[in-house]
Formats: structure tokens, sequence, C-alpha cells
């Protein structure tokens, strides 16, 4: 009776240790005359592989301005202090003198370029998210091809930082045709998935790895960037629960199983309606 009840409570403790992990997936690709072959693919792979390591994920494709507002706004909404939140993105990506901007699908620019009418500020995007007790976001933008209205030199994202302490930014970095591959994905997501898929480091560690192995494949073409500002232990994939020692000698595992939460595999993917 006694063990039962041990391996009760030690169940109890592994899963609210890993409970409250949301993530909020967006891919664009449409974009009228222009479609991108990365942002689809690589928002699957992305949310695949946090569905598989229990975060609850949500995944949206092709938004315009008017659903990425909405989307976020309630993603923002459902997160609590205790939450642990990432934010994916992938698509065109802008920036000018007033910051940097995400474009929707269906973005038009004005003559005068000002982007921020047509694209959502990574700044709100921020601090929807501060209301989590910590959140990664991360962006592979698209390369090789410019916006209509936009010269080249207002593609992808400025620097840009997030709220200290709770924040940590990884963006792919700078525009390089050799930071997407022959099969049509994002360098940057493919490696960073990869290590997430088979490593239990820390968010930092992770990213760093990523980004030397991107920067070596390239042979310094494409640098992604990092800006770190967590202050507790972010994992994706976190390390397996400890083995426990009882007084008899007789050891008991206790590791967190997978968690499908989404039906990725079972249906062949598909947006969460919203």
């Amino acid at each position: 009776m006694k063990r039962i009840l041990l391996l009760s409570l030690m169940l109890a403790v592994s899963i609210a240790v890993f409970s409250n992990r949301k993530a909020l997936i967006i891919g664009n690709a449409k974009y009228g005359k222009i479609a991108l072959s990365n942002p689809i693919n690589d928002a699957y792979e992305a949310a695949i592989t946090l569905d598989e390591l229990g975060f609850e994920v949500t995944l949206i494709q092709n938004a315009n301005l008017k659903t990425i507002s909405a989307v976020i706004d309630s993603f923002a909404t459902g997160l609590s202090k205790s939450d642990e939140a990432f934010f994916y993105y992938n698509g065109f990506a802008a920036k000018d003198k007033s910051g940097s901007y995400l474009l929707p699908v269906g973005a038009v620019i004005p003559k005068n370029r000002d982007i921020s009418k047509a694209g959502y500020n990574f700044l709100d995007l921020a601090k929807a998210l501060s209301n989590a007790k910590s959140s990664a976001l991360m962006f592979e933008v698209s390369h090789n091809k410019t916006y209509p209205g936009l010269s080249s030199k207002n593609m992808g994202l400025g620097p840009i930082e997030g709220i200290k302490g709770k924040q940590a930014i990884l963006t792919s970095g700078n525009i390089h045709k050799k930071a997407t591959l022959d099969v049509g994905r994002g360098r940057f997501t493919v490696e960073f998935m990869r290590l997430v898929r088979n490593s239990n480091d820390r968010l930092d560690q992770l990213a760093s790895r990523a980004v030397s192995i991107v920067r070596t494949q390239t042979k310094n073409a494409q640098k992604p960037h990092i800006w770190y500002a967590i202050d507790t232990d972010f994992f994706i994939n976190p390390p397996p629960a400890p083995v426990y020692e009882k007084s008899s000698g007789e050891s008991l595992e206790f590791r967190r199983l997978p968690s499908y939460r989404s039906r990725f595999r079972q249906e062949g993917g598909g947006s969460y309606a919203f």
C-alpha cells in the first residue's frame, strides 16, 4: 500500500512539473503571387516536435492581420503566471525605423512604406507573451525574396529584444540563399528542432549549438541571432525524472510519457480551430 501511495505521489509531482506548456505556431506561405516553400513545412515540424514533448499546440496557417491579432490575443489571454510559452513564426518579416513586424498574408505596404500599418509589431507580441512565467520566441523569416513595396534593406527582422528576465528571442539571421535547404525547409528550424528532439539541454544551450551548426554549414553566410534573458531554466525537452532509491536497494524510475494532444500524425495535420 505504501509503495502504491509513493508511486502515485511521485507521478503527480512529475505531471505537475511538466504541465502548463503552451505553443503557438504560425506559418505564412501564400502571399498572393508569391508562394514561399518553407513556412508550412517548418511550421508542421515545429508543431509536431513540441506536441510530442508535451506542449499544448495551436497551429495557424496563412493568416491575415486580423487573424494573427486575434490568435495572439487569445493565446496570450490563456497564459498564466505559471505557464511556459513557445511562439514560432515562419514567413515574411519586415523592418523600418519604427520597429520590426511580422507580415501577414494579404499585407499591402503603403507607398510611403509605413510597414506599421500592414504588419504585426514585434513589441506588441513580446508584451502579450509576458503574461507567462517565461517564453521563447523563434522566427524563421523568409529568405531570397522581397515583398511588394519593400526593398531588400527592409526585409527580415532588425535587432530585437524581449522582456528581460522572462523571454528568449531566436531568429534565423541574415537573409541568404543558403538559409533554405533543397527540401523546402529552413536550415535554422531543421537544425534547432533536431537538437530539441535529441537533447535534454536548456534552451540557451540548444540555441547556441544550433547557431554554431548553421554558421558552420553555411561558412558564416547565415548568422542566426540569439537574445536570451530568461532567469529560470527553460527546457523544451526536459531531462528524465530522477531515479528514486528505496531503503531496500530497489530503485523506482519515473519518466514522463509522451503527450499526444494534437492530431498531426493520426490525421495528417490541420490547423486547430480558433
